[in-house]
């Protein structure tokens, strides 16, 4: 019997170039095998199984209506629509509407 993967949301700080002045945020929705939140946001950690959605280096603002609290939002959401389904299939709806 197989444990149920679990979805989790990752933020990390981006790496920008020195022209941004500002803080960027990278947000991903992670599907892992135990729902450990990994150290980075890759397939590298034995407990991820694929990332399901990322949005790099998002600016950090002070607000809600910032770009990286609204990827966050998305992210949260999406990660409750995973979480809430018993079976989520490995492959990406679109990718399946192209090989048919």
């Amino acid at each position: 019997m197989t444990t149920p993967s679990r979805f989790v949301v990752k933020t990390s700080q981006a790496k920008c170039p020195g022209k941004w002045q500002h803080p960027r945020v990278s947000v991903a929705v992670i599907e892992t095998t135990d729902g450990l939140i990994p150290y980075e946001i890759s397939t590298r950690p034995l407990n991820v199984v694929r990332v399901v959605a990322v949005w790099r280096a998002q600016y950090s603002g002070s607000t809600e209506r910032c770009q990286a609290s609204r990827a966050l939002a998305e992210a949260n959401r999406i990660a409750e629509r995973y979480n809430e389904r018993d079976a989520v299939p490995a492959v990406p709806a679109f990718a399946r509407l192209l090989a048919a």
